[in-house]
């Protein structure tokens, strides 16, 4: 921004509004271009005067920086203005300038987004079809990552003309060899293939757009192929891969200061928590997301977010709180045009409202919604409507029909909303055990936290049957373990502890068969996970990205699996139990081989800052763990701060004489010998 001031004091107008231009197409592309106010802008248009008459750049900025910032209505005018400039300057050039035909497209390609979001689409359609005839498009095309079929059924669905114009582009530029273009049309296509509930077209494409930019395209719009393909592969119902995918975006965007794209990915991968059923997760993913969004003042992406949120909390059981998500999403975003933004904040509202008994309220959101999905085909989102119908008019026949559409699209990122409809999880229960922190069960969408008990003795046999879940404990056992002075005599405080325990699981209809007996054996049955087997999870899918070369990807798995270590630790009340010794011991060692190869990685893609975090995490965990000294002299050097790894040096010394009575090895001390 200095260089632009720099440029107009120096009456450079050429090269002002050179940057200008390339400022927009950096904001566009979402690269960490400033944030520039209105009052800026029109300074610089001032400042060029009946120099550059046209300021095409400069109002196509502006118009930009209304749209992020939540003003659709002025970001149309100004597209409108940049549309007339490009025109006047477009008129002094040669019909044939490829140069002038890009303008013309780039700016009614801006015109018909901004029309949309501004609710004016009746000039959609012109300013698409500006933009195909300043390209020369010769007729209908498709590019061969689309099947006919598939371009025959989209262009029939598209009243705006959207998806038509980006199949046409990508069949163009596939031609050409513009493999970036081709890139950001296949990117576009899949949002629209995703939109329309095809989410195997959406993953085709989406793969094809990262396979182009990972390796010749610009980092941050990788991040954002990288965020599509993740969507796609969530509402097809690959989790594990959706999570992969939106890690490695997220890790992608913020080392190359793509804020935007950041958080997008957070915010999906918090639906991919939530659709794993690791709430926690997906709870501190949401508010994260939020923040970042807010900052950037983004009101499209902290709607979306706040909806996928009230989804989740509404699915968990917690209603109201849903409702007042959903309700603050619509109206953060009530003028949209959006069709499929719109119809889906309606519909997730009217889900929330259902879901706190107003039935009536909730019909007649669905109502709205109806004006959208079929005029657009939305498909996932017609399924999603059906659901809630068959809620509010108690229509088995509805839900009937929504999963057939579902079946029929592959659309699974609706089959929780199946299970909540139909009640079919209440008929055989199951629990998730949390471990890592305050322990509790997750039994569909309710929660058992046996932290305010009376009885102390029933929690700690609770946890205990449920770190040993499908493995029956014998009742001596028991005795042994939580009644170690009293023996045999305490058989009635077991017996007492044991109602107790079944009680609380009826109390929130999980039912009394959760807890089983087979003579003087007790287990809990119905085990579906825990938090540490998904941390468990995690470490092992960072070991096989490490081993196919997605080193970003393996450093980003092994981020988030660290994330729920922060600040506390495996069963925290049971800290001394010897029950409880065995696993802890595996999970510690675990947690902290985890933490060193996380610092590891890290220290070879450069990231110094960040595994100097990471070590020294494993350090306040470890005091005495030599390696993870070694790890830290090692970044301390990386980092050209000699002085500090001399001091980890000596406070590896210290550690170790303290603890274990020895010197530190030859493999730590040659560190700073041979460096």
């Amino acid at each position: 921004m200095e260089e632009i001031e720099r440029t107009l004091a120096e009456r450079d107008y050429d090269r002002a509004e050179r940057l200008i231009f390339r400022a927009a197409m950096d904001f566009v592309a979402g690269t960490p271009a400033p944030r520039v106010d209105a009052d800026a802008l029109e300074a610089w248009v001032d400042a060029l005067g009946e120099a550059a008459p046209d300021r095409v750049w400069i109002a196509y900025y502006q118009a930009w920086v209304a749209h992020s910032s939540g003003q659709p209505t002025l970001a149309y005018m100004l597209m409108q203005r940049a549309a007339r400039y490009v025109e006047m300057r477009a008129a002094q050039m040669d019909a044939d300038d490829g140069e002038r035909r890009r303008w013309r497209s780039t700016v009614n390609v801006a015109l018909a987004m901004t029309a949309m979001a501004a609710g004016q689409p009746a000039d959609i359609p012109a300013a698409f079809a500006a933009a195909r005839d300043a390209l020369g498009i010769p007729g209908p095309q498709h590019p061969t990552v689309v099947t006919p079929e598939e371009a025959a059924r989209w262009r029939e669905k598209d009243p705006l003309g959207a998806m038509t114009f980006w199949l046409e582009i990508a069949a163009i530029t596939e031609a050409l060899a513009e493999f970036e273009a081709l890139a950001a049309a296949l990117n576009n296509l899949s949002l629209f293939a995703l939109e329309r509930g095809e989410p195997i077209a959406a993953r085709r494409l989406a793969t094809q757009s990262c396979e182009l930019r990972r390796s010749r395209g610009p980092r941050y719009s990788f991040a954002t192929s990288l965020n599509s393909l993740g969507m796609a592969e969530r509402v097809a119902g690959d989790l594990n891969a959706a999570r992969d995918d939106l890690l490695e975006a997220r890790a992608v965007a913020l080392s190359c200061g793509n804020a935007q794209a950041a958080a997008y990915a957070l915010s999906n991968l918090a639906e991919v928590c939530a659709d794993a059923g690791d709430f926690d997760a997906a709870t501190d993913a949401f508010e994260r997301s939020s923040r970042e969004k807010e900052a950037m003042a983004d009101t499209f992406g902290l709607a979306w977010g706040w909806r996928a949120w009230a989804r989740a909390l509404r699915l968990r059981g917690r209603a109201p709180e849903a409702l007042e998500l959903a309700t603050r999403a619509f109206e953060l975003r009530q003028t949209s045009f959006d069709p499929n933004e719109r119809t889906l904040l309606l519909v997730e509202l009217a889900a929330c409202l259902a879901a706190n008994g107003n039935g009536e309220a909730a019909a007649a959101r669905l109502g709205e919604a109806d004006l959208f999905v079929d005029l657009f085909d939305l498909k996932a989102t017609r399924a999603a409507m059906l659901v809630q119908r068959s809620r509010v008019s108690d229509d088995a026949t509805l839900l009937n029909e929504a999963e057939h559409l579902a079946a029929q699209y592959g659309l699974f990122a609706l089959d929780q909303e199946f299970r909540t409809a139909s009640q079919r999880h209440s008929a055989k229960p199951t629990f998730t055990a949390r471990f890592i922190g305050e322990f509790r069960l997750e039994i569909g969408d309710r929660v058992l936290d046996p932290s305010q008990w009376k009885s102390r003795r029933a929690a700690e046999i609770l946890r205990i049957l449920s770190l040993h879940a499908g493995r029956p404990v014998h009742g001596d056992k028991l005795l042994e373990w939580v009644w170690p002075a009293e023996g045999p005599s305490a058989k009635p405080s077991l017996n007492a502890a044991i109602s107790t325990i079944r009680r609380a699981l009826e109390s929130i209809g999980a039912g009394r068969e959760l807890l089983a007996r087979d003579g003087e054996r007790y287990a809990l049955v119905g085990f579906a996970g825990s938090d540490v087997q998904d941390f468990e999870t995690l470490v092992t899918r960072a070991r096989t990205a490490e081993g196919s070369g997605r080193d970003v990807l393996a450093s980003a798995l092994l981020e988030h699996a660290l994330e729920r270590w922060r600040g506390t630790e495996f069963l925290p009340a049971d800290r001394y139990a010897e029950w409880a010794a065995s696993e802890r011991g595996r999970i510690e060692e675990l947690v902290a081989v985890t933490r060193e190869h996380a610092a590891e990685l890290l220290l070879e893609q450069g990231q110094y800052e960040e595994a100097l975090v990471v070590v020294q995490e494993a350090l306040v965990a470890s005091a005495a763990r030599e390696s993870a000294y070694r790890l830290l002299i090692r970044v301390h050097l990386a980092r050209d701060d000699r002085g500090s790894a001399q001091r980890a040096l000596a406070d590896c010394t210290a550690a170790l004489d303290a603890e274990l009575g020895v010197p530190p090895s030859r493999s730590t001390t040659d560190l700073l010998r041979d460096s």
